[in-house]
C-alpha cells in the first residue's frame, strides 16, 4: 500500500512538473507581441471545440472578444524580425505590410464575432479555416523563426 502511495505521488509530480516546465505562459523570453499572440492561439483551439457545441456558442463569442482585444494590442507593436531589417524604406515597408495583416487579421475576428452573435455557426467555421489557413504565411513573412 505504501509503494501504491508513493508511486502514485511520483507520478503526479512528474506530470505537474512536465506540464510547468512545458507551458507557453512560463517562457521569460516571450516578446510583448509573442505573449498577445500565444492567447490568441490558444483561444483558436478552445473555440474549435466551442463552436461544435450549442451550449458553449456564449464561450466562443467571450474567446473571440478577447482575441480581438490582443489583435489590437499585437497590431500597435512591432515583430521582432523587424529589427533584423536594414533601411528605413524597407524597415517602413515591412511595418506597412504587418499593419496590413494584422487589419485583415482583425476584420476576420469581427465577421467571426457576427457570424456567432447570428447564430450562423457554418459561417463562423468558415472564418475559422481562413484564419489558420493564413496563420502559417503570416508567421512566415513577419515572425523570426526559433
Amino acid at each position: 500500500m505504501r509503494r501504491l502511495i508513493l508511486t502514485a505521488l511520483a507520478t503526479a509530480l512528474v506530470v505537474c512538473t512536465t506540464a510547468f516546465v512545458t507551458s507557453p505562459a512560463q517562457d521569460k523570453d516571450d516578446t510583448e507581441l509573442t505573449k498577445h499572440m500565444k492567447v490568441i492561439n490558444t483561444s483558436m483551439r478552445k473555440l474549435r471545440a466551442a463552436l461544435k457545441n450549442p451550449e458553449r456558442h456564449a464561450e466562443a463569442l467571450e474567446l473571440v472578444l478577447s482575441m480581438q482585444e490582443h489583435a489590437l494590442a499585437s497590431k500597435k507593436l512591432e515583430p521582432e524580425l523587424m529589427a533584423t531589417i536594414k533601411g528605413e524604406d524597407e524597415k517602413k515597408k515591412f511595418l506597412i505590410d504587418y499593419r496590413k495583416s494584422m487589419h485583415e487579421f482583425i476584420n476576420h475576428m469581427f465577421t467571426y464575432e457576427v457570424a456567432i452573435l447570428e447564430g450562423d455557426i457554418d459561417a463562423a467555421k468558415a472564418v475559422h479555416k481562413k484564419l489558420l489557413k493564413g496563420k502559417s504565411p503570416a508567421h512566415k513573412k513577419f515572425k523570426i523563426e526559433k
